[in-house]
């Protein structure tokens, strides 16, 4: 729902931002207050945001042209007699998100980097009317390999043979619309994975924000750019543990054979994690107090048994 009002947010951003808004919440659900209350929030961090750009120098010649374009000759040729403040940018900066967010939407939810890698993808399959219904189906399970996965899909397995058995050539707008439904089937079957190696980990909800914040800090995007399946490779997980415990070539080595144990969703010999598989390398290395990491102190206490009533909201994610 927050991609289709058109804030261009990743998963893991979504998660991370409404779980810190709801975390008190345990009813599995918002209320409209609590729904707006988000939406507020993400309009604040906006201004905010774009702030803090417009008081800095900007680092490159297209970045300069574009502060002087939108900013500089609008909002500092209005206040030319006195200091800009922050009260005097907002009018101008709620009115550019305005038309930024109706963009977004009518790309079905996707920011401009995103449109643009699909444009190209696009562009290398259609003809003059469009893309035929079977190069469609073949560019959209090369962009969603996950479409692919039996198992992934089978929540969604009718929904996605009507999205992929058209007849009917497409244009760009209605590839976007077809990406949307299709990134949405995974973004559910990433939430349900989620959902379950938190309930299987048993790690509280302070932890899980914790690690997210660890796993965003050094993964990298695989897929769409800035937005559709983030992992963590073996190096970077060593590097995150290094810092914590000491990694010899014996411990390196017993860590491989952690990850590839957990390791469901990478290429065969891939040794990376996505955020489900992280969590269930931390619990593994936990309960076997890999280089004295329960020291540290997470899920040293027991696992958590949660019940349903405990899951956070995530309506909001898709």
């Amino acid at each position: 729902m927050i991609r289709s009002m058109g804030f261009d947010l990743h998963y893991h951003e979504i998660r991370t931002k409404l779980m810190y808004l709801l975390e008190v919440n345990t009813s599995g659900s918002m209320n409209d207050q609590e729904f707006i209350r988000v939406v507020g929030h993400l309009k604040d961090t906006e201004l905010r945001q774009m702030w803090k750009v417009v008081n800095e120098e900007p680092r490159c010649e297209p970045a300069k042209q574009l502060k002087q374009r939108t900013f500089e000759e609008t909002v500092l040729a209005e206040n030319a007699a006195k200091a800009v403040t922050f009260m005097d940018f907002i009018p101008w900066a709620s009115e550019l998100r305005k038309k930024q967010r109706e963009e977004v939407r009518r790309h079905h939810g996707f920011g401009k980097e995103e449109v643009e890698a699909f444009r190209q993808d696009f562009k290398a399959y259609a003809h003059a009317d469009g893309i035929r219904p079977s190069d469609l189906r073949r560019l959209l399970t090369e962009k969603f390999p996950m479409l692919a996965d039996k198992n992934t899909m089978q929540d969604h397995r009718a929904r996605l043979s009507e999205v992929l058995g058209g007849t009917a050539s497409s244009g760009l707008v209605a590839f976007l619309a077809l990406a949307r439904i299709c990134h949405d089937f995974i973004e559910a079957s990433k939430l349900k994975r989620e959902r379950q190696a938190i309930q299987d980990t048993g790690f509280a909800d302070a932890e899980v924000d914790e690690f997210r914040t660890l796993f965003m800090g050094q993964a990298s995007p695989s897929g769409l750019p800035g937005s559709f399946s983030y992992r963590l490779a073996f190096d970077d997980v060593k590097l995150l543990l290094h810092n914590v415990v000491p990694l010899g070539h014996k411990n390196v080595q017993v860590l491989r054979k952690q990850v590839r144990l957990v390791n469901k969703h990478g290429i065969q010999g891939d040794d990376s994690v996505n955020f489900p598989e992280f969590l269930h390398l931390l619990r593994r290395l936990l309960d076997a107090n890999f280089a004295g990491i329960a020291r540290l102190g997470h899920g040293t206490q027991g696992r958590k048994e949660r019940r349903p009533s405990d899951r956070r909201p995530s309506e909001a994610a898709t």
